[in-house]
């Protein structure tokens, strides 16, 4: 009923009843069982052709995340991995702007809290995708202050500085965005980077 919630609000309320189950994880055989669940309906919800029905499913995917079975071998969870990684990446490429910026701030959710174990690659896919075209999409701001969001609280991981201190200088532009939560969201993100010792205002923002 979540995937197909005609709401954001009823959607939400199905999602918190569902999170009483997220939250147990820990417990041995409930990874299994939520896997055996959604697997059969989540992958294909989040092709389908109603966009809230994508939003929901992509929300469920991110509460859920990630999904995995103990069990099985390192080669079939490496391979349940990239399905979830790949789904993630075609909602931050999807066509409607509500779908996109739900991706985005899911996105770097999932860098802050697995960084560590993320392939490089990946992360490095992520981050290029945030930093580049969804940085600037003039569709829908709340995309563009998404990416912003999401940065600011990946500044703070110190796994994450390193990639961030090449990929932020892109951003300087957006301090004159048309938009002024955009802008505001850009001045946020420069308050975090200054808080850092690994990442300088200057190499976001020259100061010329």
């Amino acid at each position: 009923a979540a995937l197909v919630a005609a709401s954001p609000p009823l959607n939400a309320a199905l999602r918190q009843v569902l999170n009483g189950l997220h939250s147990q994880k820990r417990v041995a055989g409930v990874d299994a069982m939520l896997l055996r669940l959604y697997r059969p309906i989540l992958f294909r919800a989040l092709t389908a052709a109603n966009a809230a029905v994508r939003r929901n499913s992509l929300l469920v995917l991110l509460d859920a995340f990630p999904l995995r079975d103990p069990d099985t071998d390192a080669e079939e969870q490496d391979e349940l991995m990239t399905q979830q990684f790949a789904a993630l990446s075609e909602c931050m490429a999807d066509e409607c702007p509500l779908v996109r910026a739900a991706a985005v701030a899911g996105a770097a959710q999932v860098l802050n809290n697995y960084w560590e174990i993320i392939p490089a690659a990946a992360t490095a896919t992520f981050v290029a995708k945030l930093t580049g075209d969804l940085a600037y999409d003039m569709s829908w701001p709340s995309v563009r202050v998404a990416v912003l969001e999401g940065l600011t609280l990946l500044v703070d991981n110190p796994h994450a500085q390193p990639v961030l201190k090449r990929a932020l200088p892109q951003l300087a532009a957006l301090l004159g965005d048309p938009s002024l939560k955009v802008r505001e969201a850009m001045a946020s993100l420069l308050a975090a980077v200054q808080r850092t010792r690994a990442i300088h205002f200057y190499d976001v923002v020259p100061l010329e």
